[in-house]
């Protein structure tokens, strides 16, 4: 199976969060991350932070 990058925002709403949980339970080949000082809206909020996440993912796979 494809290798799976999950995240979730330091401040997204507990929902997400419980979705994101279920996903990793059920995923062989995943990796978590929670990306810090932001909310749902990670990209725009938190840039730097999501884009190190994102392409360190992708250089390892």
């Amino acid at each position: 199976m494809a290798p799976t990058l999950l995240s979730n925002a330091e401040r997204s709403p507990s929902v997400f969060h419980l979705v994101v949980d279920q996903l990793e339970r059920c995923l062989p080949n995943r990796e978590r991350v929670e990306i810090p000082a932001s909310g749902h809206t990670v990209p725009w909020e938190n840039p730097d932070a999501y884009d190190k996440v994102v392409l360190s993912f992708m250089k390892k796979h």
